[in-house]
């Protein structure tokens, strides 16, 4: 019999019971939030007293305080979530607010504003001497010049860089607590696994759920045209294109951040890849088991359209936990290698 349970604590505080768990992260955003709904009011034993008091739970916490939420089923628990408490909402039942690593980036400043290099070398500064914790996977060589001022936050820095590549680059915590920034939808074309080795299988309609919306991506996508631009110093202008199929027919944008032609093509690419991959959009809702974290491969098994099994890009995950039960809603992207 499987029996839902769960871990969590915030400070120096430790509890299993919960009215309800929600947590959310994506590889297309920083940020990982979770959201805790516990009993206004508990009986709470301290220091190894076995008599329980009972006392206000908000006055339990502070933000800032550290969180770390593991879930599962008897004794065979993940850690689902691990960050900081971000704010309180005095209701009930009392619900705290929480963030993943991203909260530190918003709390500390870049040492320097250097406002112009290549990206891979902009986001290594942007983290040096802060988080000797967090390391940055990056191989992206674009020159571009970003519009941050100083002081900015780290993650204002960050934002920044992906700004001036009209967010074509994508950043995210992987599992291992790393940041992987890159050219996701490229990457993915070309076979490169941007999260690491983990596959987990699903079989549509055993393993998952009834609550299947994946459909298939661009069916009826026509002809377009991808060109980004910069008018250099000296007046001339440079280019970069990408010709394929997709929901964007025409697409020209100028970016006068990006400084070379190289980087204008690569980021024209990405934004026909996004357009065009070959793969599913959508989501569908399996149990809380097995784990999964964006970046992984799903290794999808579907017996009605068999010509689409294969190893898929899960893009987001959402996590729903509590005393009616647990599940877990996953995006699924684009097709690994789809471009071979």
């Amino acid at each position: 019999m499987f029996v839902l349970n769960s871990a969590i604590s915030i400070g120096d505080f430790h509890f299993s019971g919960v009215h309800e768990v929600t947590i959310k992260r994506s590889i297309h955003d920083l940020m990982e939030t979770a959201e805790i709904k516990i009993p206004a009011m508990a009986a709470i034993s301290k220091n190894g007293n076995k008599t329980p008091e009972r006392q206000i739970t908000s006055n339990m916490f502070r933000e800032g305080d550290q969180v770390v939420i593991k879930l599962g089923y008897n004794d065979a628990i993940e850690t689902e979530f691990s960050g900081y408490l971000k704010s309180r909402k005095l209701t009930t039942p009392l619900v705290l607010e929480c963030e993943g690593q991203s909260w530190l980036l918003k709390t500390k400043r870049v040492n320097s504003a250097k406002t112009n290099g290549r990206v891979n070398t902009l986001l290594a500064e942007a983290l040096s001497n802060q988080y000797t914790e967090i390391s940055v996977d990056c191989n992206i060589a674009i020159d571009i010049v970003s519009a941050n001022a100083n002081p900015v936050s780290v993650q204002d820095a960050i934002n920044g860089i992906l700004h001036a590549t009209d967010n074509n680059l994508c950043c995210f915590f992987r599992r291992d607590g790393s940041i992987w920034c890159g050219t996701l939808y490229s990457d993915i074309a070309s076979g490169q696994r941007i999260g690491g080795t983990r596959e987990v299988k699903y079989r549509i309609g055993y393993n998952t759920l009834k609550e299947n919306k994946l459909t298939i991506h661009n069916r009826e996508a026509q002809p377009a045209t991808i060109i980004y631009t910069r008018k250099a110093p000296s007046g001339s202008i440079i280019s970069g294109m990408a010709t394929g199929k997709g929901n964007e027919q025409k697409l020209m944008k100028v970016l006068n951040q990006v400084l070379k032609r190289d980087g204008l093509e690569m980021l024209a690419k990405e934004r026909m890849y996004k357009n065009t991959y070959q793969g599913y959009e959508g989501s569908f809702v399996s149990l809380l088991q097995p784990f999964v974290w964006p970046g992984d491969l799903a290794n999808i098994e579907n017996t009605e359209h068999p010509e689409l099994d294969g190893l898929y890009l899960v893009e987001s995950t959402e996590v729903l936990f509590g005393t009616k039960g647990a599940r877990r809603t996953i995006e699924i992207g684009p097709r690994l290698g789809f471009d071979k």
